[in-house]
């Protein structure tokens, strides 16, 4: 996107760390008051936000009508370019804000976790936590988009419940979809604010209906692989399994693979194992003369002692008793 034919204003550059506040948060805050004013509420006095390093920035601001307050409006949008080790921090900030990479990689610190965001992913994040941005490409280009209005909460509440970051597989036109808001600035009038909170607020749920489709998609895609490894399962469950190695046969990270397992089958992979193993020794145990430590061998346990251990975990008595107490009642039924 080229965003030199926009009509934003550069409105500053900061190259030394004696610049700690940003004007354009100033004008921003200043806008955001006048808006929490009028719609009664107060913005937390305890505001900060702190820019260090080489930063440049555009900003286009618009009168919006109270009818647009009422869904959702666009009051600020920065094109920011990070080089060296810059950062930016903020907090207590009520707005919601979205930040795209559009060349480089950076790193998003935000409720004690950190999240890259290569080229291609943004991030969609409540201000009002704490929260830090740094460069870790030499050049980070990205673009902030802050959003408020009554409908904003909702929307991203629901975003929030998929994660923090998003990519452009979940969301492929994003950016388009930005620069076609940040164009309607090229035409202002009268009803300049109202199109916009219109336009963002489209934005909005085409974004969310589109990650809500992706997240769909990637849940069945994992059913699906997940009784692909349930099938595999039952078919080595005497051998030697490694569970990391069989995430990875299957494409997905550890934590992934113990997530989707245990939400589909009820169970983490290594309880399943576990019981697979221990179901087929209760079959051998009941009907066949292999000694225990035999079964335990057939059964994909390292030693007789620790399927001994296991087994009386689960069953709460011993591989031996388990067969004697089943022979016990084999012999009460044939003598009935």
């Amino acid at each position: 996107m080229d965003y030199s034919e926009l009509p934003l204003q550069k409105r500053g550059r900061h190259n030394t760390e004696e610049k700690t506040l940003c004007a354009a948060f100033l004008h921003s805050i200043a806008f955001v008051r006048e808006i929490y004013q009028k719609a009664e509420k107060s913005l937390a006095d305890d505001f900060s936000c702190d820019i260090r390093g080489n930063v440049s920035y555009m900003i286009p601001l618009v009168e919006f009508p109270d009818e647009a307050y009422k869904l959702v409006y666009p009051h600020l949008f920065m094109l920011i370019n990070m080089k060296n080790n810059s950062f930016i921090t903020g907090c207590n900030y009520p707005v919601y804000r979205i930040i795209f990479t559009v060349k480089g990689k950076g790193k998003l610190i935000y409720k004690e976790k950190e999240f890259l965001l290569p080229e291609g992913t943004g991030c969609f994040i409540d201000c009002r936590y704490a929260w830090k941005i740094k460069n870790i490409s030499q050049d980070w280009e990205f673009t902030i988009l802050d959003l408020t209005g009554e409908a904003v909460q909702n929307i991203y509440e629901h975003f929030a419940k998929y994660g923090v970051v998003f990519t452009e597989m979940q969301f492929p036109d994003y950016e388009a979809r930005q620069y076609f808001i940040l164009e309607h600035f090229k035409d202002k009038n009268m009803f300049t604010g109202y199109d916009l909170s219109c336009h963002t607020y489209f934005l909005l749920t085409k974004f969310l209906h589109s990650i809500q489709q992706k997240e769909s998609e990637k849940r069945a895609h994992s059913q699906t692989v997940i009784m692909r490894i349930v099938s595999y399962l039952h078919d080595h469950f005497n051998e030697d399994i490694e569970m990391s190695a069989l995430a990875e046969t299957y494409h997905f990270s550890s934590s992934y693979f113990r997530y989707y397992f245990k939400k589909f089958i009820g169970v983490s992979p290594q309880k399943y194992l576990i019981q697979l193993r221990i179901t087929q020794a209760k079959f051998l145990l009941r009907n066949e003369n292999q000694t225990v430590e035999e079964i335990a061998v057939n059964c994909g346990f390292h030693t007789s002692g620790h399927f001994i251990q296991i087994f009386k975990k689960y069953e709460g008595v011993t591989p031996l008793q388990y067969r004697l107490r089943a022979e016990y009642n084999r012999n009460l039924c044939d003598n009935v």
